[in-house]
């Protein structure tokens, strides 16, 4: 009986450090996600599943006049643009490749077109990087 406690303890254990192992894994790849994004776009915004904006720097900030903490990120497209970037981070989800998009980004200082690159990060905290690329994208 005892020797059965231990070796399920064991193998709880060995679970437990296995999850952990993921998750560090899982977090590294999200940083270097970022740091990709964040040298291919101008921007990269952090996402959770709701669509809200969980991480907002002091150049996130400075480019659209606010912090941006807890707010979706809906509200900083386009109108007529916003069912169509749901699709796309099913889409980024589902397939678990990066999906791009052309936008309109609504500043404080006026609309202005940009590209949007949504990557899913699965298992950890945010749940979507946004990679923005500012103007007109050819």
């Amino acid at each position: 009986k005892h020797e059965r406690s231990l070796r399920e303890k064991w193998c709880a254990q060995a679970v437990l450090k296995k999850q952990g192992v993921d998750l560090e894994e899982s977090a590294a790849m999200t940083e270097a996600m970022k740091q990709v994004g964040g040298s291919l776009n101008d921007l990269v915004v952090q996402l959770s599943e709701d669509l809200q904006i969980t991480s907002s720097d002091v150049a996130i900030t400075s480019y659209f006049g606010k912090a941006l903490d807890g707010e979706s990120f809906l509200t900083l497209i386009a109108d007529d643009d916003r069912d169509r970037f749901e699709q796309l981070v099913s889409s980024a989800s589902a397939s678990e490749t990066a999906q791009a998009m052309p936008t309109i980004l609504k500043l404080h200082m006026g609309d202005t077109p940009a590209q949007l690159l949504v990557v899913h990060a699965a298992l950890t905290k945010p749940v979507y990087l946004v990679g923005i690329q500012v103007g007109d994208v050819a």
